[in-house]
């Protein structure tokens, strides 16, 4: 395990041209056959320790893993509370993305045109997102590849992984970027994967959506991801867009619930080591009209779920928004 510490981004993102040109393309092709350092593919990638230090992006193929910062406690305990808005928006929201601080929030905000990443940020890990600046090389990321339709980015803002292509498409291709100082470049072209990519807070396991949720795996943040397969226990189970616990037990996404419509769902396992089972509904105190939109974001500690709501004003206009639930 390699740690890589960064300087900590400024508020304020520098905006410049996509990063494209000139960066070579480098897919990922392992052996899916992993020990325990990296997680048995068979069951959608290994665990980690309750206490993370959170695995740091470095350069090359196997750069830009995770980490959620030193000794950050896993708890994932317990029933969600009530849900708080934290981010409001006329426009239309998707793929939230939290910092390990809590301090910072990525998210894909929808325009006429096509999306845009935009990072908003806080004072205190608590209450609403006040300052947002739009991510120019991350909102570039997608030219010469198809549509903007999904994003994550690691707990310590080292790296980003990015969906190029129809929602849902097989053929969608997921790149990463790395930070450098307050600025973003290609880093790799992971592949063709699906839409909605979504990293484990250890760099080692990566989720996407087709028709099922897929995962790839390795050892190391040094190496390549093998190659896509869906994950097992979630075949034909409607589960979209997923979130992983940091744990590595639990699978958060979107799922349709007959008779009630779009529901945030969650897939559980007991270990590590085994399949995940159906997705169930969340419990969660649902606000009065609001209706899900997109997938949750677990924190670093897994005490909150950031997910994107809208909520139907009346005259059939709507309101956007990103909501926190809390264990």
């Amino acid at each position: 395990m390699v740690w890589f510490a960064m300087a900590r981004r400024s508020a304020v993102l520098a905006l410049c041209g996509s990063w494209l040109t000139g960066c070579n393309a480098i897919f990922g092709v392992g052996d899916l056959s992993f020990d325990g350092s990296g997680g048995s593919p068979s069951a959608g990638g290994g665990g980690v320790a309750p206490s993370v230090g959170g695995a740091g992006g470095s350069g090359g193929a196997g750069g830009g893993g995770g980490g959620g910062g030193g000794g950050v406690v896993i708890d994932c305990s317990g029933a969600f509370g009530m849900p708080e808005l934290v981010v409001d928006s006329n426009d239309s929201l998707s793929s939230p993305s939290i910092t390990g601080d809590e301090l910072a929030i990525y998210y894909l905000r929808s325009l006429s045109n096509g999306s845009e990443v935009v990072r908003a940020s806080r004072a205190e890990a608590m209450g609403a997102f006040v300052e947002d600046v739009v991510v120019q090389e991350l909102t570039n990321a997608c030219l010469g590849f198809g549509p903007l339709t999904g994003m994550d980015v690691t707990p310590d803002e080292s790296a980003a992984y990015l969906s190029c292509g129809e929602p849902l498409s097989p053929d969608a291709q997921v790149v990463r970027y790395r930070a450098e100082g307050d600025l973003w470049q290609l880093d790799e072209v992971i592949g063709a994967m699906g839409t909605s990519p979504a990293i484990r807070d250890d760099g080692l396991v990566l989720y996407a959506a087709t028709d099922d949720p897929v995962v790839a795996t390795r050892r190391s943040v040094l190496e390549p991801f093998g190659a896509p397969q869906v994950v097992p226990g979630l075949e034909n189970s409607g589960l979209t867009t997923p979130g992983p616990s940091p744990d590595g037990l639990e699978l958060f996404g979107t799922m349709t619930v007959m008779g009630v419509g779009t529901r945030l769902g969650v897939a559980t396992r007991p270990d590590p080591g085994a399949p995940f089972g159906m997705p169930e509904p969340v419990d969660v105190p649902e606000v009065a009209g609001t209706t899900l939109t997109g997938s949750g974001d677990v924190s670093a500690d897994c005490r909150r779920l950031y997910y994107v709501g809208v909520v139907a004003m009346g005259g059939g206009t709507s309101q956007s928004g990103i909501y926190v639930i809390e264990r």
